[in-house]
């Protein structure tokens, strides 16, 4: 009997812009954010902290905060000027029969021109993580 993670995390939808045109009022960003480069090093970043973490609940609340601040600094190393990033980590408790269901979602009111997101996702044996980092550029 295979042991399957059902841990996921919907990419990009598509998103209805109502105008093409950049608002008049808009910044336009000189460099964009590069949600690629921000998810390769949430991967690579994840096992680094996870790898032997078992879940304890006392244990994780404090692990969110940290990895929340530690990301925040990782991303923001690779993120242009003008960016302000929030990071969101969730850690849950990965069920005795191996699968993980937990849906994520998250709605913003932003400029579909400059402002952008990743996510990334990590599951061990006891416990599963989802972080998302919202990048938006401030005028």
């Amino acid at each position: 009997m295979k042991n399957k993670s059902r841990l996921q995390i919907s990419r990009h939808k598509p998103i209805t812009i109502i105008s093409e045109k950049i608002p008049v009022s808009s910044a336009i960003p000189k460099e964009k954010f590069s949600c690629g480069r921000a998810e390769e090093l949430l991967r690579e970043y994840l096992p680094t902290k996870l790898t032997n973490v078992t879940y304890e609940p006392a244990k994780c609340a404090s692990l969110t905060i940290a990895l929340s601040e530690e990301i925040k600094h990782l991303v923001k190393q690779v993120t242009p000027p003008r960016y302000k990033l929030v990071v969101n980590v969730t850690i849950g408790n990965k069920s005795k029969d191996e699968t993980v269901d937990i849906v994520v979602t998250s709605q913003c009111l932003w400029d579909p021109h400059s402002d952008n997101f990743t996510s990334s996702q990590y599951v061990n044996e006891t416990l599963y993580c989802v972080v998302l980092v919202h990048a938006v550029y401030f005028e």
